[in-house]
C-alpha cells in the first residue's frame, strides 16, 4: 500500500513539474511590453498620457480577458514596430498594421482585426469643361427619353384639342396663319405658359388639364436627370492605372511617412517611364497636422495613406468649413490584411492565444462594434 503511495505522489510531482512550465508559457508572468504607433489614427494613436483607437480597445480587451500585465509604450511608426518586434525590443506592436511580404518575412503576424486599401485625399473640383457637360447630357438616356416624351405629349395634347374643338380661339393664341395658330398653341402647352386660354369649353379645360399632368410628371423627370448629369458626384478612380498615378505624382503628393503607402508609392513610382519619375513630386510626411497642413497649403494637391486613414484626416483634422472642399480622388483597391505584430521573444502559445482571441472577437460583432465608435 505504502509503495502504490509512493509510485502516485511521484506521478502527481512529475506532471507538476510537466505542467508548471506549460503554464508558464500560456500566461505570461512577466509585464508585456506593448508597441502602439503614434499619429495612426483610427487604428491607434497617443494623446497625452493616454492611448486610443481601436487596435488599442482590442489589445486591451484581450489582455484584460487573460489577466496579462502590460506597460504601452509609444512607437514613431508602423515600420518601427515591425523592426522593434523583429528585433525583442517589444512583445507586441499594436496598430493595424498590414501584413505584406516583407514584414511577413521577418516576424509573426496575429490574424487580422481588418483589411484596408490606400487612398488619395485632393482638392475637390468644383468646376467641369462645356464640352464634357454636353457630352453627358447626349449620353444620359433617360434625358434624352423624358425630352422626347415631353414634345410628344404636349403634340398629342395640341392635336387633339385642335381636331375635337375647333381651332384655338383666345386672342392670345390666334395668329394670321392655322399653321401659326397650331404651333402657338403647341408651344403654350408645350411650356405650361397661359394654357387656361387654350379653350372655353369644359372638355377642352380638361383635355389641357390632362395633358398638363403628364407634362409635370416628365418636366420633374427631365429636371432630375440634368441635375444628376451637370452636379456630378465625385467617384474616386483607380490609383493603380499608371497615368493617373503619374499625374498625382507631378501634382505632389505628400505620403504617410514610415507607412505600406510610401512602401508602395516608393514601388509603383520605379515602374514608371523616367519622365514621369523626374516629374514626381514625393513628400513623406509624418502626423495628422502635418499631412493636412502640406496639403491645405498647396504644398502638395494629394495625401496618400491607409483609406481609414485618409476618411479619419477628412472627417476629423480638417476643419468642418474646409471638408466640402476636400474629397478621395482616386483609391487603390488592392486591399491588406491587418493585424498586431509579435515580438521575436513571445512564445508561439501566447501569440496562438491572442489570435485566437482576435477571432473570437470579430465572430461576436465586437471589433465591428469598436471600428464603429473611431470613425
Amino acid at each position: 500500500m505504502r509503495r502504490s503511495l509512493s509510485w502516485l505522489r511521484a506521478c502527481a510531482a512529475a506532471l507538476l513539474l510537466i505542467g508548471a512550465p506549460l503554464n508558464a508559457e500560456a500566461e505570461p508572468r512577466k509585464t508585456l511590453v506593448v508597441g502602439v504607433v503614434d499619429e495612426a489614427a483610427p487604428c491607434s494613436n497617443r494623446v497625452g498620457p493616454l492611448y486610443e483607437g481601436y487596435a488599442v480597445e482590442i489589445w486591451e480587451a484581450i489582455a484584460s480577458q487573460k489577466g496579462w500585465p502590460y506597460r504601452f509604450e509609444p512607437v514613431p511608426s508602423p515600420n518601427a514596430a515591425v523592426s522593434m518586434a523583429a528585433s525583442g525590443e517589444i512583445d507586441v506592436g499594436v496598430s493595424c498594421l498590414n501584413q505584406v511580404p516583407e514584414r511577413l518575412a521577418v516576424t509573426n503576424f496575429s490574424v487580422a482585426i481588418s483589411s484596408d486599401g490606400l487612398a488619395f485625399l485632393s482638392p475637390r473640383e468644383n468646376s467641369y469643361p462645356l464640352s464634357a457637360l454636353l457630352t453627358g447630357m447626349v449620353g444620359n438616356g433617360l434625358l434624352l427619353r423624358s425630352l422626347c416624351w415631353l414634345f410628344l405629349v404636349s403634340l398629342a395634347g395640341a392635336v387633339l384639342l385642335w381636331l375635337s374643338y375647333g381651332r384655338f380661339r383666345s386672342k392670345d393664341v390666334e395668329c394670321a396663319t392655322a399653321q401659326g395658330t397650331f404651333i402657338k398653341g403647341w408651344m403654350m402647352l408645350l411650356m405650361g405658359s397661359g394654357t387656361y386660354k387654350m379653350s372655353d369649353c369644359a372638355g377642352g379645360i380638361l383635355l389641357v388639364l390632362v395633358t398638363n399632368l403628364f407634362r409635370l410628371v416628365i418636366v420633374s423627370i427631365f429636371v432630375g436627370a440634368t441635375a444628376k448629369t451637370l452636379i456630378r458626384e465625385s467617384v474616386p478612380v483607380d490609383g493603380n492605372a499608371s497615368e493617373i498615378l503619374a499625374s498625382k505624382l507631378a501634382d505632389g503628393v505628400a505620403v504617410d511617412a514610415q507607412t505600406i503607402s510610401e512602401t508602395w508609392l516608393r514601388f509603383k513610382l520605379e515602374q514608371l517611364p523616367s519622365g514621369a519619375r523626374e516629374a514626381a513630386k514625393v513628400e513623406p510626411i509624418s502626423g495628422d497636422e502635418q499631412l493636412i497642413e502640406v496639403l491645405r497649403s498647396g504644398v502638395v494637391q494629394h495625401v496618400l495613406a491607409d483609406s481609414s486613414r485618409v476618411n479619419y484626416l477628412h472627417n476629423q483634422v480638417l476643419s468642418s468649413s474646409d471638408r466640402s472642399r476636400y474629397a478621395v480622388s482616386a483609391q487603390v483597391f488592392n486591399s491588406t490584411p491587418q493585424g498586431f505584430v509579435f515580438g521575436r521573444d513571445l512564445p508561439e502559445t501566447t501569440q496562438r492565444q491572442i489570435s485566437v482571441a482576435i477571432a473570437d472577437l470579430r465572430f461576436q460583432g465586437v471589433i465591428d462594434a469598436m471600428v464603429n465608435r473611431n470613425p
